[in-house]
């Protein structure tokens, strides 16, 4: 993604404040994040996590769901009592297992079509 995009996308987001962004080091190196947000398109009472994630070496050591709970606790202090995220049902790196531990639950389900050209 160009700087730009990057811009765009994250920075220019509805409910964008850094202060809610964690980012998680081992020394020098980014172990994992959690970017949240306090709105999510045009509903202001949902808090949102935009990307939750954590780079391979730090899985399974409970890094996401610390990073996870601590979102959970900043959104919370600003008044959010409901919290979102969006992932891909697909995922098979246990992200749908932290977030039941967690306490979330599914809420919608969609798929994505593609059409070949």
């Amino acid at each position: 993604m160009s700087p730009a995009g990057f811009r765009e996308i994250y920075l220019g987001a509805r409910g964008f404040d850094p202060s809610l962004w964690l980012l998680a080091f081992d020394g020098d190196e980014l172990a994992g994040c959690s970017l949240g947000y306090l709105e999510r398109g045009t509903d202001t009472d949902l808090g949102w996590i935009g990307t939750l994630g954590v780079r391979a070496p730090w899985r399974r050591r409970g890094l996401g769901e610390a990073l996870l709970r601590r979102s959970f606790a900043a959104l919370h202090a600003r008044g959010k009592r409901r919290i979102g995220l969006g992932v891909d049902a697909g995922n098979v790196t246990g992200a749908l297992r932290l977030y039941e531990r967690a306490g979330m639950r599914p809420v919608r389900r969609s798929d994505n079509w593609r059409r070949r050209a």
